[in-house]
């Protein structure tokens, strides 16, 4: 394969967005120059960091949500994507700092190697402990944390693999894959095992320092639940991995062999993100998630065939309702083209667009379509008349159009509003983004008037019980103005509608 100096690392990580920069910025410093990154049920704003890091360093972000063996998943589908285009590629965890102990860059240490007839090198483990703190210090990894195992540590015995680009391999396991040339260490000798219990380990071209438990409020808080990349659901670590792997017997100094390089680039990255957070602050677009309305996708008719999603997100839904309708047609919008991007690998199509900024032949060549979702979107719009309709003059004749919208009648903003406390906040009903309010009566007026009939509708409320003397209230206020006060009350539980509605 010809060589073009690509050095890549895959890695699965879920919710390390505190420490991503770090590992990112180590990396970049000691010479790799590609990063494939699967995000893993992610929820802590790293996958959206990623997604805007990506648009400056060669990064490419996949969002993931598989439960049983993501890791292996996410390999493979690096490995059969990437493969053939790179040098070599590493592939490590987020709390995995591979480097070279000699040599001033990766690209010189695994030039010894180039001519060698390998498959794969195994790197060995350094695993370093909590250093004594009980919860996360400030300040970097490698500087916080210098003390880790002696080299007799038996689980520095296990290796992670740096692959050679287009070599015929199949990553099914987390460190060593079935290869088919082999995998040796940085000696040559052969690793048989992801774990080499008879090996002892060397560090004279390569290493992996291996951050296991970070502290104690990490490992118990975060990663003793987190799962398994490798491992089925539900799998929890034991009390005992903690005491087991916050080894600090020894300090050598080697994670902080490439330290103001490292320094040199967190800088660097977090002025390109602080940069892109205050634009985003200005904006106030809503923070991504991956939650699935699974109220709203019931609503899904069982013939539908070609699916038109606005408001898309990650793509949540459309990886959802595909894992049971796996031929439905999807398209997936949203007005952010990051999140665009991720949820291009569940949807046929994606568009990163403003729907109300289309033209009208961009409008209608989303069409034939039969099932139309707004779900938590409408409200966002500048004229969610308009929107509603245009699809309703375009969709299909026995076609749909499924939304879920709050109500601003909710018993929690009438009491903000009789004590003046109506104050925007990031999500919920007094989401900052919102432009639009609709109550039970307005959202039926927006749906007939644009030609709609209600052929399924319900509220969804929360557990949350208003005070009794609120109610009391809302009835009398009801009942003052010549309203149904038993009707006011029902609306005043509803904290969302959901309508299924079918051309007039």
């Amino acid at each position: 394969m010809k060589k073009n100096g690509t050095l890549a690392i895959t890695s699965i990580q879920r919710n390390r967005n505190k420490y991503i920069v770090e590992w990112l910025a180590f990396h970049l410093a000691v010479g790799f120059n590609q990063f494939y990154i699967y995000c893993h049920k992610t929820d802590d704003g790293m996958t959206e960091n990623l997604l805007e890091l990506s648009k400056k360093y060669p990064i490419q972000v996949f969002s993931l949500e598989q439960d049983d063996l993501p890791q292996i998943m996410a390999y493979q589908h690096a490995w059969t994507n990437f493969g053939a285009q790179v040098d070599w590629m590493a592939f490590i965890d987020g709390d995995e700092f591979l480097f070279p102990t000699q040599a001033q860059s990766i690209q010189e240490a695994l030039a010894a190697y180039e001519h060698c007839d390998l498959s794969a090198l195994g790197v060995f483990w350094k695993c370093y402990g909590s250093n004594g703190h009980l919860t996360d210090p400030d300040g970097l990894i490698l500087e916080t944390h210098p003390k880790h195992s002696r080299n007799d540590f038996l689980p520095n015995r296990h290796i992670k693999s740096i692959v050679r680009g287009g070599e015929d391999i199949n990553p099914n396991k987390s460190h060593l894959f079935e290869t088919k040339r082999g995998t040796f260490d940085e000696n040559m000798r052969p690793i048989t095992h992801g774990w080499m219990r008879d090996l002892a380990p060397t560090y004279n071209t390569l290493r992996i320092n291996h951050y296991v438990v970070q502290s104690k409020q990490f490992y118990f808080d975060k990663k003793q639940s987190m799962g398994g990349a490798d491992m089925i659901a539900g799998f929890v670590r034991p009390d005992s991995y903690f005491d087991e792997y916050d080894r600090n017997e020894d300090s050598d100094g080697m994670s902080l062999r490439f330290l103001e390089q490292t320094k040199q680039k967190f800088a660097e990255i977090t002025r390109t993100l602080e940069s892109h957070h205050t634009s985003a602050s200005r904006m106030n677009q809503t923070p991504a998630h991956n939650i699935v309305n699974t109220d709203l996708m019931r609503l899904i008719p069982e013939n539908a065939n070609r699916i038109v999603e606005v408001g898309c997100m990650h793509g949540a839904m459309a990886r959802a309702y595909r894992e049971s309708h796996p031929g439905i047609h999807y398209v997936g919008i949203d007005i952010d083209p990051d999140y665009a991007h991720v949820a291009a690998q569940f949807c046929d199509r994606t568009l990163g667009v403003d729907i109300e900024a289309l033209s009208v032949d961009e409008f209608k060549s989303l069409f034939p379509s039969d099932c139309w979702i707004f779900g938590d979107c409408l409200e966002h719009l500048r004229d969610p008349w308009r929107i509603v309709r245009m699809v309703r003059e375009s969709i299909d004749p026995n076609g749909c159009m499924l939304v879920c919208i709050p109500n601003a009648q909710h018993w929690s903003v009438l009491m903000r509003l009789a004590t003046g406390q109506f104050h925007y906040e990031d999500s919920g009903l007094l989401d900052r983004t919102h432009i639009r309010w609709f109550t039970r009566t307005t959202m039926i007026d927006m749906f007939t008037q644009a030609g709609w009939r209600i052929e399924n509708g319900f509220s969804r409320q929360i557990p949350t019980q208003p005070p009794q003397a609120l109610l009391e209230g809302i009835r009398a206020i009801a009942e003052a103005c010549g309203a149904d006060g038993q009707q006011a009350l029902a609306d005043a539980q509803a904290f969302q509608y959901l309508f299924r509605l079918r051309p007039n």
